[in-house]
């Protein structure tokens, strides 16, 4: 059986692969669909209801929920009603089970976001069901405890809550999930925050940089330092903050262009518009861009960009503003951007070009290049 398993192994993967390459050219044109139209077609489409699809569509569920809590809310439960008789070969069974935890805990997620605190509790019980007997087990349910301690935290069981944020920190840790364990330190420091401990938000970074530094882990060391960088924009001073994401990008290994170092960056010229230091944010931002091209990340990449429109504007730098939309015109078109992106840009040059590009053109572009992913084939309209 051991000598097998390499092999199974193999097999799953390239499955896995392949409904989530499938469902790529599928899920752009399901989700323009209304929702009872897009619950409809999943439930005449066995085909439709992979966990490819499904996966995607609690994605778009999750990347939505805090600027579309209902339209989160509605894939999530699509999902739910389809995940029950997804088309799974039986050698892979457990997949259904682990897809159907996922929709109840992007379900609960929604569910808080929109007021419904208690159905989210009840939902995460489902989640927790479903989870415990996956592979993996222990990092799935640390995922729904992520979820669950806040909702703790809302009923005034603060203890509880803290205890349960940080037992999942723990285990994330353990998996070495650098990612989600500090997504974990940061829910935990927003408690202290929230509670009125400001030292012991504060002591929570402090403890796990110290941790990182121990086990000289580089890499963990400048993704705290991000956090904290983060934290401290939030919340606290944007000179600090600039100092910590600035430090945790000498952290960062110089050729490293992972979504986190590109997050520290774009974080960094955040911190340094907010002092007023103009020409360094958009300098940043220029980085920013030019990384988030060369990942592929297209739509972060626009939105990098329109930023950097914005500050010009700020700058009072109008007469740079033809020049920099046209050569965005010509860099984004080449990078493969979507025809319908492009036409936000190309609105853009013609309002640069016109002498009339302002905030409120910024906003509009920045607002449709964030909303694309819910409507990959919507159309710009100024």
């Amino acid at each position: 059986m051991t000598s097998r398993l390499p092999s199974r192994l193999r097999e799953f993967e390239k499955w896995l692969n392949a409904t989530l390459a499938e469902a790529d050219t599928i899920v752009p044109d399901l989700l323009a669909l209304p929702a009872p139209l897009l619950l409809r077609e999943m439930r005449l489409r066995p085909s439709l209801r992979t966990p490819g699809v499904l996966r995607r569509l609690l994605t778009v569920a999750r990347d939505s929920v805090e600027r579309f809590p209902s339209r989160a809310h509605e894939i999530a439960c699509i999902v739910l009603r389809c995940a029950r008789s997804m088309d799974v070969p039986a050698e892979f069974a457990f997949v259904s089970a682990t897809v159907q935890g996922e929709a109840w805990r992007e379900y609960a997620t929604a569910l808080r976001e929109i007021g419904r605190p208690a159905k989210a509790e009840h939902a995460l019980r489902h989640a927790r069901r479903f989870f415990e007997d996956a592979p993996g087990s222990s990092w799935y349910l640390a995922t729904v405890d992520l979820i669950e301690a806040p909702l703790l935290h809302d009923r005034g069981l603060h203890d509880d809550a803290l205890q349960m944020v940080r037992q999942a920190a723990h285990r994330f840790g353990s998996a070495r999930d650098h990612g989600r364990f500090l997504e974990a330190r940061m829910i935990e420091s927003w408690m202290s925050w929230a509670a009125g401990d400001r030292e012991g938000a504060v002591a929570v970074w402090t403890a796990t940089a110290k941790a990182a530094r121990e086990r000289g882990d580089a890499s963990l060391m400048a993704r705290v330092a991000a956090k904290m960088g983060v934290f401290e924009l939030r919340y606290g001073s944007a000179g600090e903050a600039s100092r910590l994401l600035a430090a945790a990008l000498e952290l960062f290994d110089d050729q490293d262009v992972s979504e986190d170092a590109i997050r520290a960056r774009w974080n960094l010229a955040e911190a340094a518009a907010a002092q007023g230091r103009l020409h360094e944010a958009i300098s940043e931002y220029h980085i920013v861009r030019a990384q988030l091209l060369e990942r592929g990340s297209l739509l972060h990449a626009a939105i990098a960009a329109v930023e950097v429109l914005d500050l010009h504007l700020v700058a009072e730098r109008e007469d740079q503003l033809p020049s920099l939309t046209t050569t965005f015109v010509h860099v984004f078109r080449d990078a493969g951007l979507p025809v319908n992106a492009m036409e936000a840009f190309a609105y853009l040059r013609g309002r640069a070009e016109a002498g009339a590009l302002s905030q409120g053109d910024v906003v509009l572009a920045r607002s449709f290049f964030e909303d694309l992913p819910q409507k990959p084939n919507a159309r710009f309209h100024a």
